[in-house]
C-alpha cells in the first residue's frame, strides 16, 4: 500500500473518516500495514482507528495490535494529572485487549514493551501471579521485563516458591527468557530500537550460582551455560565444579578468548571435545609452550589449534604437518582451511597484487582503499625524501 502518511499528521473530521474509509475497506495484512505506517511516521491511531483494530474479527489483526501497539490508552487525565480521575475512563483499550475472547492475543499484549513500560517491582510481581502460564511465557520476553532482577532471580531459583511454579513450567520461562534475549541482542545489533535491559556482572554471578539448585539431568543448564555470561572467575568456578563433560563444553562455547581461566581449564580437560574448543579459542601461546603442544600426540587438541585463527601462517603449516604425521588427514585440511581464510584477509606488500587476485576477494572495497591510502602516503613520504636530496645535490650549500 501506499499511503500517504504525512495526510494524517493532523486529524480531523475529513482525514479520520478517510482513515475509517481505508482501514474497512482494506484486507487484514493491509489494516496491520495502514496502523503500522502510522506509527512508523510518529503518529498516534486516531481512538476511532485503534478502536477497529481491537474489535477486528481477524485474529491477526487483533493480535498484532496487541504485540506492537505503541499506545492503547486513550484516557484523558483532568488536570493532567491521573490522581484527579480521567475523561472518557471507557477509553482505555489496554483492558479491552484483555477481555480478548482469544488467549493468545491476550497472552500477545504481555510481550509489548510500549504498553509494560513504567512498572515498579512490585507492579512487575502482581501482573506475574495473575497472569497465565500462556502469559507469563510472553511477559519474560518483554524487554522491560528482562531488567527486573529480582523478579528474574525468583524464577531462576527452583527453590523460590513465592511464584508456585512447577518445574516444568519454571524451566519453559527460563528457556524463553534466554532464547529472547539472544534474538532481542541479535535484532538490536541490526539496527532494531528495542533491545533486552542490560545485566550487570552481580547478576550473572547470581545466575550461574543458581544453576547448582537444578537438578543434575535439567536441560535447562545447557541453556544457561550457553546464553548467560558471568565473570571470569565465577564461570572458571563452575568450570571446575561441572562433572559433566557436555556442560563443561557448553560453557567452552559460551567463553570469550580473553576468559584465560576457564581456556586453560579446558585445555587440560579429559573430555575430547573440551580439549578441542579450548584450543580452538586460546590465544597469546609463547613459544615454549607452543613447541610443546605441536609434539604431542593430542589430535582433538591439534585440531583445535588448527582452527585457531590466532595463530600465525607458520604456527598453523607446523599443525598441519603435525596432523599429518599423525594420520588426522581430514583434521590437517582443517588447518589449511584456516591457513587459505588467513590468507585471503591478509593484506599483500604489492597493492597491484590486491586488486588481480580472487585469493583476498573477501577483503572488503574500504580495506582495499585503505591500503592503497596509506600505500599512497609511505610513497609520498618517499618522494618527498628524494626531492630533497635531489635539491640538495644541485644546490650545495656555500661554504
Amino acid at each position: 500500500m501506499s499511503t500517504d502518511f504525512s495526510r494524517f499528521s493532523i486529524i480531523d473530521e475529513y482525514t479520520l473518516e478517510e482513515l475509517r474509509r481505508e482501514y474497512q475497506s482494506s484486507a487484514p495484512k493491509d489494516r496491520i500495514a495502514l496502523v503500522a505506517g502510522l506509527y512508523q511516521s510518529g503518529i498516534i491511531p486516531p481512538y476511532d482507528i485503534a478502536r477497529l483494530a481491537v474489535e477486528d474479527q481477524h485474529v491477526e489483526v487483533r493480535q498484532w495490535l496487541a504485540r506492537h501497539a505503541r499506545h492503547l490508552d486513550y484516557r484523558e487525565a483532568i488536570d493532567d494529572d491521573p490522581a484527579n480521575g480521567f475523561r472518557f475512563p471507557d477509553r482505555n483499550l489496554v483492558e479491552h485487549v484483555r477481555r480478548d475472547t482469544d488467549a493468545f492475543v491476550r497472552a500477545c499484549l504481555f510481550e509489548n514493551p510500549d504498553i509494560f513500560a513504567t512498572l515498579s517491582y512490585e507492579q512487575w510481581c502482581e501482573l506475574f501471579v495473575q497472569s497465565s502460564h500462556l502469559e507469563k511465557l510472553a511477559l519474560v520476553r518483554n524487554p522491560n521485563m528482562q531488567g527486573v532482577h529480582k523478579l528474574l532471580e525468583a524464577i531462576f531459583d527452583p527453590e523460590d516458591d513465592q511464584f508456585k511454579l512447577t518445574l516444568t513450567e519454571r524451566e519453559q520461562l527460563v528457556n524463553a527468557l534466554l532464547l529472547s534475549r539472544q534474538a532481542l541482542s541479535e535484532n538490536h545489533r541490526k539496527g532494531s530500537s528495542v533491545f533486552a535491559q542490560p545485566w550487570d556482572a552481580r547478576l550473572f554471578s547470581r545466575l550461574w550460582r543458581l544453576i547448582n539448585k537444578w537438578p543434575k539431568d535439567a536441560r535447562i543448564k545447557r541453556n544457561i551455560y550457553l546464553y548467560v555470561g558471568t565473570t571470569i572467575k565465577t564461570k572458571a568456578g563452575i568450570y571446575r565444579q561441572c562433572k559433566q563433560p557436555t556442560l563443561r563444553a557448553d560453557i567452552l562455547r559460551n567463553v570469550e578468548s580473553d576468559d584465560s581461566d576457564t581456556l586453560e581449564l579446558g585445555m587440560k580437560d579429559p573430555d575430547d571435545l573440551c580439549r578441542f574448543l579450548a584450543h580452538a579459542k586460546a590465544r597469546n601461546f609463547s613459544t615454549v609452550r607452543f613447541d610443546i603442544l605441536i609434539k604431542k600426540d593430542d589430535v582433538h587438541a591439534l585440531t583445535g589449534l588448527a582452527e585457531n585463527a590466532s595463530l600465525s601462517l607458520s604456527q598453523l603449516e607446523q599443525i598441519k604437518e603435525r596432523l599429518f604425521a599423525l594420520g588426522a588427514h581430514e583434521e590437517a585440511r582443517w588447518a589449511s582451511e584456516t591457513i587459505d581464510r588467513l590468507r585471503r584477509t591478509q593484506l599483500p606488500e604489492n597493492p597491484e597484487t590486491l586488486f588481480k587476485h580472487d585469493v583476498y576477494s573477501e577483503i572488503t572495497p574500504e580495506a582495499k582503499l585503505n591500503f592503497i591510502g596509506q600505500s599512497m602516503l609511505r610513497l609520498q613520504g618517499e618522494l618527498d625524501h628524494l626531492t630533497k636530496l635531489m635539491e640538495e645535490h644541485l644546490n650545495p650549500p656555500i661554504k
